[in-house]
């Protein structure tokens, strides 16, 4: 059967990033998750689906499919990335530490660090930079933190369409600190001054999707990832580049399934018919990587 590392074979020698070491990292976590998807729940079953896709995501960071910091690593999660939506889009979190890249490469060296142990572990991030305005409109934010007596900030607001509303385990808040300055920081998804609203997903289901407000919202400053006053977009070229992989690995998986269709459908037709010479010379004339 093709494999999505087969489709990715011809990029050995385009990826001198890579070595024999990462490849084969590659190859076992397409393994793996070429067995666990067959245990999937029904893209209906909503609660259970996305139980499921949290509780494989720490599956395979108990397995060790874990991304290594520089170019490489960038490398490697792409293609983990391809890897996962040849399976399923909803995969997209499956490995890496998706959104929580902004914390690793802009907060604190003692947040990053936590964060980095919480990613091994296979905690999941959201982003919570939208608000009903819009999300391109950054310097509209509302969205606010405000001095208190203890030396923490307090954050309240109400922020939109935001992803992995209940499993993430903390949230990037984009917000104005207390001198109206635009930054963004960590809040951990366990605080009881979160509010959420879930909302049934228009587009892309699998993690859950909605409102969060905070109320009063302690943050430390410490934890704060950007002061600088600007909008706050660390390696966005980055970030797209790996988002983009997980719908470029659906393609080649969907042809791998028209193609069997084709030679199933075309099998049970009678030998006289006409339109199973065509059918039949595109599923056998042309195949597929590792087919």
């Amino acid at each position: 059967m093709t494999t999505a590392l087969a489709w990715l074979e011809p990029l050995r020698s385009s990826t001198p990033e890579l070595d024999h070491a990462a490849w084969d990292r590659l190859r076992r976590l397409a393994e793996h998750l070429a067995e666990q998807v067959s245990g999937a729940p029904q893209v209906g079953d909503r609660p259970a689906r996305t139980r499921w896709l949290l509780d494989l995501r720490r599956r395979l960071a108990g397995h060790g499919h874990h991304t290594a910091s520089g170019p490489s690593g960038l490398v490697w999660q792409t293609l983990a990335q391809f890897c996962a939506g040849f399976h399923d889009l909803d995969l997209r979190d499956a490995t890496g530490p998706g959104h929580g890249a902004m914390i690793l490469a802009d907060a604190t060296e003692t947040t990053a660090a936590t964060w980095r142990a919480r990613f091994v572990r296979g905690d999941l991030v959201g982003i919570a930079a939208t608000e009903r305005h819009g999300g391109s409109r950054v310097q509209e934010i509302t969205t606010r933190a405000r001095l208190h007596r203890d030396g923490r900030w307090r954050v309240s607001g109400e922020k939109c369409w935001v992803s992995r509303l209940v499993e993430s385990a903390g949230f990037v808040v984009f917000l104005r600190d207390p001198d109206g300055r635009i930054t963004a920081a960590v809040v951990d998804a366990g605080d009881r001054g979160l509010e959420r609203e879930v909302i049934e997903p228009f587009g892309l289901g699998g993690w859950s999707w909605g409102v969060l407000r905070p109320h009063d919202v302690p943050v430390d400053p410490a934890a704060v990832a950007a002061t600088d006053g600007a909008p706050w977009q660390p390696g966005e070229r980055e970030q797209l580049l790996v988002a983009t992989a997980v719908p470029a690995g659906l393609p080649p998986s969907t042809i791998r399934e028209l193609r069997q269709f084709l030679i199933d459908f075309e099998a049970q037709r009678p030998r006289t018919t006409p339109r199973r010479r065509y059918g039949w010379r595109l599923a056998e004339e042309a195949p597929l990587p590792g087919a």
